[in-house]
């Protein structure tokens, strides 16, 4: 059983986040759970909330309640990569506005909004038509906050390069510094001293996995390009020994000579595509490694497209939210239950009952 349950001692934990006033509920979806996937037992209690991007607004749910909406974003609007600070008072997130120019694009800017849903702040916008600023991680101080930019760059209408970098800003300043180039979804280690993140090769658009001290030295590969076609959304365990992560099933990982990931550009746009078009119609699974490369195991079966994973306290357990629902599975991958319908939604991240002091 999911050692969640101890966390709570047995006390029911259904106390909802408090949402904008009249915010609606959003309508119950169909009954979509992978048949191969059991439900969570009844008696299973979960801490804290999760939220997430969906509809064009962000989300909040506690177990077993309703979806309850944080905010209410213009049409056309399009969230994305909640990250919740480490006291749980924040969630940064990236925000694409409609253009008020039909020769404007528009981009995606970094946003910032406290946990009940307001007070919605800009924290860095966009510099390049088109560009994206999606956040990954918060530093353990909650002062800095890692992104990941994305950008297309053309000059007299004609096509430059793509860009993708890793960046970190400060949360008071809207400072940016640039920090691993060809790189995505860094995320700190508890200590803060190390940071895990991806890295696409420009020529191959291989993907491989990556630690480094975090200002960016040292770096080393644990997880090389020719294990996957494409890894997702690295994330260290609360104690740091291991890192979880996104990858396509066992039929499509990549071998020498062997196929392709996809173009990068795919890659550049993932969080401005609808969910199902993420998937690249490839199943996806969760993979657990030690923080030293070692222990390579997969945790779940190929169930779901891009599944996003986050931690719960503890250590022992993983949520993860896919195109059909939101999952728990445990570190050794010897049960996985599926634990709410949810359809559509993007990005993932947790927040506690109650905000640090």
């Amino acid at each position: 059983m999911f050692r969640v349950l101890v966390l709570l001692g047995g006390s029911a934990l259904l106390a909802a986040l408090a949402c904008q006033s009249a915010a609606p509920d959003l309508p119950p979806p169909a009954t979509l759970a992978p048949a191969s996937i059991p439900k969570a037992p009844p008696d299973l209690r979960v801490p804290g909330s999760f939220v997430y991007a969906q509809d064009g607004n962000l989300w909040s749910l506690t177990h077993r309640s309703r979806p309850r909406r944080l905010t209410s974003l213009p049409s056309g609007s399009f969230p994305a990569a909640p990250v919740a600070s480490p006291d749980g008072r924040q969630v940064a997130l990236s925000l694409f506005l409609p253009s008020q120019s039909a020769n404007d694009p528009g981009g995606s800017d970094l946003y910032l909004l406290n946990r009940e849903g307001g007070n919605l702040q800009p924290l860095l916008p966009h510099d390049l038509p088109g560009s994206a600023l999606e956040p990954s991680d918060w530093s353990p101080d909650g002062r800095t906050l890692l992104f990941t930019y994305r950008a297309q760059v053309y000059r007299d209408n004609r096509f430059v390069e793509e860009i993708l970098r890793v960046e970190r800003t400060a949360t008071d300043q809207g400072s940016r510094e640039h920090l691993l180039p060809n790189a995505a979804h860094a995320s700190y280690f508890p200590d803060g001293k190390r940071l895990v993140y991806t890295i696409t090769n420009p020529s191959t658009y291989r993907q491989s996995l990556w630690v480094a001290n975090s200002d960016g030295t040292e770096p080393r590969q644990i997880v090389d390009a020719e294990r996957f076609t494409a890894l997702f959304a690295p994330r260290p365990s609360p104690d740091g020994r291991f890192i979880v992560f996104a990858a396509p099933s066992d039929g499509q990982t990549a071998a020498p000579g062997g196929r392709g990931a996809p173009a990068l550009t795919s890659w550049l746009t993932s969080w401005l595509l609808p969910r199902a078009a993420q998937a690249h119609g490839i199943p996806w699974e969760l993979w657990l490694v030690q923080s030293n490369g070692e222990g390579l195991q997969r945790l779940t079966p190929p169930i779901e497209g891009t599944p996003y994973p986050v931690w719960l306290p503890g250590g022992e357990t993983i949520a993860f939210l896919g195109e059909l629902g939101l999952y728990l599975v445990d570190r050794s991958g010897q049960q996985v239950v599926w634990l709410e319908e949810l359809t559509g939604g993007i990005g993932l991240t947790w927040l506690p009952e109650q905000p640090g002091p």
